[in-house]
């Protein structure tokens, strides 16, 4: 495979097993598998195939250099790319919500867009986790979880992929249904 030939040519070793051993998850088609998961859950960084670009990039830098480096000036150079592409886990979701508080709902919105840190929740679960955690308002730190990379949208439209609701009710609800937009109302509290 194209991808696995590439890291390999990089110096790296490919597993087709998620081990200890395992340092970094280049993910090929953007979809959150249960790889990416498993990979996030323990803190081991999830990339996309532009990680190896900007590693091939930075190899031909060094290569015309003609400098000679260690392996630790190469692994810091390796984790520092991989650092600023982390995976966001909100990537390609349009995520509006129903039902919220204005002060909620701006949280939700902060989530969706800006990067935080590592808990192995992906897409809308980071969100229905932050509400359970948080009781849907008594906000405190939080959570372990990585937001950003999607978008915000205050009105429901088709081109949404998911609908953040309070309860399973009212137009938007009714709507995201009919559209087959994904509904997530799971692990908040009841009203």
């Amino acid at each position: 495979e194209a991808v696995h030939r590439r890291i390999e040519q990089l110096g790296g070793s490919v597993s087709s097993q998620l081990t200890n051993l395992v340092t970094y998850v280049v993910m090929k088609d953007g979809l959150l598998s249960h790889k990416y998961r498993v990979s996030a859950t323990v803190g081991i960084p999830v990339l996309t195939v532009e990680f190896l670009d900007a590693c091939e990039k930075e190899a031909r830098r060094c290569s015309a250099s003609n400098i000679e480096y260690t392996t630790d000036e190469v692994t810091a150079a390796v984790r520092r790319i991989a650092e600023a592409m982390w995976y966001q886990p909100f990537t390609g979701c349009r995520i509006c919500t129903t039902g919220f508080e204005h002060e909620i709902r701006d949280e939700i919105k902060r989530l969706t867009m800006v990067a935080t840190r590592a808990d192995g929740y992906s897409g809308a679960d980071v969100i229905a986790r932050f509400m359970s955690e948080n009781q849907l308002g008594r906000f405190g730190p939080l959570p372990r979880v990585v937001g950003g990379g999607g978008t915000y949208h205050g009105v429901l439209t088709p081109t949404c992929t998911h609908l953040i609701a309070l309860a399973p009710e009212g137009q938007k609800y009714k709507f995201a249904k009919q559209w087959g937009v994904q509904v997530r109302n799971d692990g908040l509290p009841p009203r």
